[in-house]
């Protein structure tokens, strides 16, 4: 499905995709950004049924790094910011094995492992 995606994505290629504080970016850009950040992610560890939260506002990077996850087949947990509170919460109801989040100004990204051992739904969800 995530490639069927990615190919009506492609097509649109140069036209403006999603606008941010920082400008317009292209189908073209966020594809390419995702896939850098699918090769960042896949060297870190995170593949096929991990459990990822992503914390992260919509943003051209959250989009990005949320295509790299479905790419990367993983589970994703989209938390936005404003549920910060709850966050940790909502980290442990989902078992989740890494924390993605992005910063404000969408330049830093911070991944932290959270377990070292699958939780108990990942032969559900594989």
């Amino acid at each position: 499905m995530i490639a069927a995606l990615k190919g009506r994505l492609a097509e649109h290629g140069g036209r403006p995709a999603v606008a941010s504080r920082s400008g317009a970016v292209s189908y073209a850009e966020l594809l390419a950004s995702a896939e850098r950040d699918k090769a960042l992610l896949s060297r870190e560890g995170i593949s096929a049924g991990a459990v990822v939260v992503l914390l992260a506002d919509y943003s051209p990077r959250s989009i990005g790094l949320f295509l790299a996850l479905a790419d990367l087949d993983a589970v994703i947990v989209p938390i936005a910011p404003a549920a910060a509170v709850q966050a940790a919460a909502l980290i442990e109801l989902a078992q989740a094995e890494w924390v993605l989040s992005v910063d404000h100004e969408e330049e830093h990204l911070l991944l932290r492992r959270q377990v070292s051992e699958r939780p108990r739904h990942y032969e559900t969800l594989k």
